[in-house]
């Protein structure tokens, strides 16, 4: 009981910076109608990992990077980045390709030996408000004018934008 009471005391007493930092799970939903049916979602799911200014410039240009394990599930057929998509599972990754030069790209969930790569036309944001962890959403841009829907990954002072259109 004295053990137990000790390190309740202990484990209050411990500044949170000691425990460590933290990281979690993140998961954005979209759906383009109201009806909140699976089939017609957009899921994208990743790790809140430090991936800031200092962690782009190690990374070796030609070098593809996992998102924080970032993995996107579609519940229907979607335009992403230009290319369609079949509905599935995918994960999402991204590539130096130079200084300031990313590209964005999936990878099918399937058996090792058919994996199928989709690269993404997306546009390169630079010089944004630095961010410390990757952030990876889905959701609208633009203005009252042209607003469209995007998948968006931010990180250190970079962004890019895939933009996200239904298929009929």
């Amino acid at each position: 009981m004295k053990s137990t009471i000790v390190l309740i005391v202990l484990v209050c007493l411990v500044p949170m910076q000691a425990i460590g930092h933290p990281h979690f799970f993140k998961e954005d939903r979209f759906f383009f109608d109201r009806g909140k049916s699976e089939d017609q979602s957009l899921t994208v799911s990743h790790m809140t990992v430090p991936f800031n200014e200092i962690a782009t410039a190690s990374l070796p240009e030609g070098e593809d990077w996992h998102l924080g394990f970032a993995q996107l599930k579609l519940g229907m057929a979607i335009e992403l980045g230009g290319q369609k998509v079949e509905p599935g599972t995918y994960t999402l990754k991204i590539k130096r390709e130079g200084d300031s030069k990313w590209s964005l790209f999936l990878q099918s969930d399937e058996e090792d030996d058919k994996k199928k790569t989709i690269e993404l036309n997306s546009r390169m944001k630079s010089d944004l408000p630095a961010q410390d962890h990757l952030n990876i959403s889905i959701r609208p841009i633009g203005n009252k004018e042209v607003t469209e829907i995007a998948l968006i990954v931010r990180f250190g002072p970079n962004g890019i934008e895939a933009p996200v259109n239904r298929v009929e």
